[in-house]
């Protein structure tokens, strides 16, 4: 195929194109690409090329000095705003860290005290222990010099009060119960030591041996079981030729203080049907739990207490 032979446009010379010394040398930013190294203006249906003209910094919209200014003094004022912040975060935290140090120091100081209210709490336990154990022992003693004091006596309840009392008809009363409950042994005025109404209206006859006082007190145990058994009343006034309505009469051994309490309490649980059976020896307090078991020698309120438990 033949090559295609373009014919350049009419007025164009192609040797002041191409010829060296009228050719414009372009480089570097010039824009000004239609002007010649003379100039002069080129063909304009050939060199049709419009300079770019640059904007300068100056000539940016929106970036005058006043708006500058006032950014800055914009800066300026959050600057000083925050570091006014800054100042007054800074001196709450070190109130802060004062009043922390205020509060640990305060701590240290309850702390050292709680140390001492607990070592002042032990010794004060440690003594009321020892207290404790003390009364126990002194209690223990008296109650035993008032067990001695108390191995001849008896005590006598529900007994009217005669017109004319005095020793001498009380000591007619003892005798009279002797012989009611069988004694074989007659009971001699000389044997009863000393006998006196208290004032809660009880007797209690003093005798001069421990084996004369029980010997009545068993006979009065006996008596009174087999009156039970025979279904008939155990030991009364009338029985005894006592004048008066019909009452009847209670004689046991005197207890020491604290087996009376302690004798007291364990009647009240045969009352309740906690236990069956409850009694006195030579001023020891037993009971019987349930029937057909070995009694049980009662020391103190809180062996009763776990007893029944």
């Amino acid at each position: 195929m033949p090559k295609t032979q373009r014919t350049p446009p009419q007025g164009f010379n192609v040797d002041t194109i191409r010829t060296p010394e009228h050719s414009p040398t372009h480089y570097g930013s010039d824009s000004d690409l239609n002007l010649s190294s003379t100039g002069t203006v080129k063909h304009d249906s050939l060199l049709n090329i419009t300079k770019r003209a640059k904007r300068k910094f100056s000539d940016t919209p929106g970036c005058s000095a006043d708006h500058l200014n006032e950014f800055r003094q914009m800066f300026e004022k959050l600057q000083s705003h925050q570091e006014a912040k800054f100042a007054t975060l800074n001196s709450s935290i070190q109130t802060l860290i004062e009043q922390n140090t205020e509060i640990r120091k305060t701590v240290d100081f309850m702390s050292s005290q709680y140390d001492t209210l607990v070592n002042k709490i032990e010794s004060v336990e440690n003594e009321n222990k020892d207290l404790k154990s003390h009364i126990k022992s002194l209690e223990q003693k008296v109650d035993a010099l008032e067990k001695d004091s108390k191995s001849t006596s008896i005590e006598l309840r529900n007994l009217p009060k005669l017109e004319q009392e005095d020793k001498h008809s009380l000591c007619n009363t003892i005798i009279n119960i002797n012989t009611a409950v069988g004694s074989t042994s007659t009971l001699q005025e000389s044997e009863i030591r000393n006998i006196y109404r208290t004032k809660t209206e009880a007797i209690v006859v003093e005798f001069t041996t421990t084996s004369r006082k029980e010997d009545l007190v068993q006979k009065y145990k006996i008596y009174n079981k087999e009156q039970r058994h025979a279904n008939q009343p155990q030991l009364n006034t009338v029985t005894l030729n006592i004048p008066g309505p019909k009452k009847t009469v209670f004689l046991s051994e005197a207890l020491t203080t604290k087996a009376r309490r302690l004798y007291y309490l364990t009647r009240e649980l045969v009352k309740n049907h906690k236990i069956v059976a409850t009694w006195t020896s030579y001023g020891k307090v037993f009971i019987r739990k349930e029937e057909n078991t070995p009694p049980v020698r009662v020391f103190d309120e809180g062996e009763l207490a776990n007893i029944v438990s």
